[in-house]
């Protein structure tokens, strides 16, 4: 089970249950809101990791064990954005953030690998994820680094103004899928954002 989709879940049932309450469907929103709320403690209680201060990737039952899997994943920036299940601010994303932006850093050429010893691909730096922690800077007011983020990405397009999904780890050129819609769609994203927020025009 992992914790990005246990995220998608929790949000998915807040927004039933306003659709509900606005229909008139009180007990059904009342029942979603609450069913949101136990698994919002469930990922508070078994995806957050005191030892690594960090939220883990994912957990599993093997053997009747539970089995906690402590990769850092890109991913995890859904606890934010889009999912909102916690705030930008609660210390235990911010710290959760700051090993997704050290330890998936790519070392050559820059830019956010999707999680640790990723082997698609060769393990190159994408895009999409580069934007997402930019935006996630941008939504705790880090407009610097929110930019710095944002002009890899820009850096990085073809001539033609089009994003690939990843950018090779090594020759830092576009790498297999031109152009990969989601890149696209994160750029405008985190364009509005900066273009709200004055940072860029």
């Amino acid at each position: 089970q992992h914790t990005y989709s246990a995220a998608n879940v929790y949000a998915g049932l807040i927004s039933a249950a306003k659709a509900a309450k606005e229909m008139g469907f009180h007990e059904d929103a009342e029942r979603w809101n609450k069913i949101a709320q136990d698994i919002k403690r469930a990922i508070e209680k078994l995806c957050w990791e005191p030892g690594a201060n960090h939220f883990i990737r994912s957990l599993k039952m093997d053997n009747g064990m539970l089995i906690k899997d402590f990769t850092i994943d890109a991913s995890l920036l859904g606890l934010v954005y889009p999912f909102e299940v916690f705030e930008a601010r609660d210390e235990r994303m911010v710290s959760t953030v700051k090993l997704i932006e050290t330890r998936l850093w790519s070392p050559k050429i820059g830019g956010i690998k999707r999680y640790e010893n990723d082997a698609y691909r060769g393990g190159n730096p994408w895009i999409l994820t580069t934007l997402w922690l930019a935006y996630y800077y941008a939504l705790i007011d880090e407009d610097d680094k929110a930019k710095k983020l944002f002009d890899w990405a820009v850096e990085h397009a073809t001539s033609m103004g089009l994003f690939p999904e990843q950018i090779h780890r090594n020759t830092g050129q576009p790498a297999w899928v031109v152009p990969l819609t989601w890149s696209h769609a994160m750029f405008v994203m985190v364009l509005k954002k900066l273009m709200d927020k004055g940072i860029v025009k």
